[in-house]
């Protein structure tokens, strides 16, 4: 196979609170005749250098909820791949 798996986000936004600090809500489509069973993987970066995981080797569900727990991350950016 050849192709390359398509991620789109279609919605990154803060939804409410959670136990230990804010949710955001990740809403995204990937498509390939291929993926793999969990195939998604969700990461963060305040400066887009340094990248961190929020979700690593999860379902294609379209949606995931992160629950940001560092009291001091209020802008970052969001990113994903599809296997």
């Amino acid at each position: 196979d050849t192709t390359i798996p398509e991620m789109e986000f279609k919605k990154v936004s803060v939804t409410g609170s959670g136990l230990n600090g804010p949710l955001v809500e990740v809403e995204w489509e990937a498509k390939d005749k291929n993926l793999t069973t969990e195939p998604i993987v969700l990461e963060y970066s305040e400066d887009q250098k340094t990248w961190k995981p929020i979700a690593a080797k999860t379902g294609n569900t379209g949606r995931y909820t992160w629950e940001i727990t560092d009291k001091k991350l209020w802008k970052f950016y969001v990113r994903g791949s599809a296997t």
